[in-house]
């Protein structure tokens, strides 16, 4: 595990260090938002949570019902024309989260910032910024411009019966059914400024309701930027390359859950989509080694993502080998990149 963590530490030094480009779509936006979300962007490029500008759904703001209703990754993402609706996640299984976003009694038009983006104005020194990503997750960035800004942002879950919000020890929050397994889930807060530096930010939770405090001040610079980023799927995609290797393609949003998560939740979602489409594939994957193997990659997630910034690893997937044998050892093998 000396190995491991010399190896996080390495890419993770690398990665500080490199220079980071924005999207190509980028390029010709002038707005205040925008460029607030670009300072986020280039400032704190070394996290997956804080890179907003990565991934984001080339889907153009429409006038209408929705100031964004798209599929992505299966998912089907409705943003409201204003905040008097929920923003609404509905993946391919018919399971949904519904989230009204802060400031809801104001009824706030969307605004069109870029494909994939819009925001409302919440008249009150912030602004809520929902970006839909590619894999079908959305993060609802806060753009705070003045210290007299509100320090609460609060998030109304519709959940069904017996769902809940629980509190993951690293802040971030899980939707859990009735008997414990994983509906979806919201990633650790974070803020910062506009110099680059953390504003002390927490969730709580009341019932169905998840508040997102920001301790801002007038010792910040601002704007200070905040997020939630929500999402349901976690499995982007899935090929077989022969008839003992499966290849799957994870979601960003993967990349903030626990490895906890990823190793149960994440083996759940890829189980089910691979039963659909074949049983004899399915029947393949029950292997122990493929599980296995999944949970190495769950394990040693951070260093995949930290491998694929910085250019080390070109191919991100989690490839899992019915070749390979089963291993006792098999939670510590993740700085072999799980090739045992």
């Amino acid at each position: 595990m000396k190995t491991f963590r010399f190896l996080i530490t390495s890419a993770l030094a690398i990665c500080l260090a490199t220079a980071f480009t924005v999207p190509a779509q980028a390029v010709e936006e002038t707005s205040d938002t925008w460029d607030a979300l670009q300072t986020v962007q280039e400032l704190a490029s070394e996290t997956e949570e804080m890179r907003v500008l990565d991934d984001v759904a080339e889907v153009s703001v429409d006038d209408g019902l929705d100031a964004i209703g798209t599929v992505a990754n299966d998912v089907t993402v409705d943003l409201p024309e204003t905040t008097a609706d929920p923003v609404k996640l509905n993946a391919g299984d018919g399971e949904k989260l519904i989230v009204s976003l802060p400031f809801t009694s104001d009824a706030v038009s969307a605004d069109s910032v870029s494909d994939g983006i819009v925001e409302y104005d919440n008249a009150n020194g912030s602004s809520t910024v929902p970006i839909v990503k590619q894999e079908g997750s959305v993060q609802v960035v806060t753009v705070i411009s003045e210290p007299s800004a509100p320090t609460d942002y609060v998030y109304d879950f519709a959940l069904a019966d017996s769902q809940r919000l629980e509190m993951q020890d690293d802040g971030s929050v899980l939707v859990l059914n009735a008997d414990g397994s994983f509906r979806g889930g919201i990633a650790a807060p974070w803020a910062i400024d506009a110099a680059g530096e953390a504003v002390p930010t927490h969730y709580e939770i009341s019932g169905s309701t998840l508040t997102q405090v920001v301790n801002h001040d007038a010792a910040f610079a601002y704007p200070v930027v905040a997020d939630p980023w929500m999402g349901i799927a976690l499995i982007k995609s899935f090929r077989w390359v022969n008839t003992k290797k499966i290849s799957v393609a994870v979601t960003s949003w993967m990349g903030t859950v626990t490895p906890g998560v990823a190793a149960t939740a994440g083996w759940d979602e890829l189980r089910t989509k691979v039963r659909a489409s074949s049983n004899s594939r399915y029947n393949e994957l029950m292997r122990t080694t493929y599980y296995q193997q999944w949970g190495c990659h769950a394990n040693g997630k951070a260093l995949i993502w930290l491998a694929t910034i910085v250019g080390m690893d070109k191919n991100p997937t989690w490839d899992l080998e019915g070749t390979r044998p089963t291993n006792a050892n098999w939670i510590s093998q993740a700085w072999k990149l799980c090739n045992w």
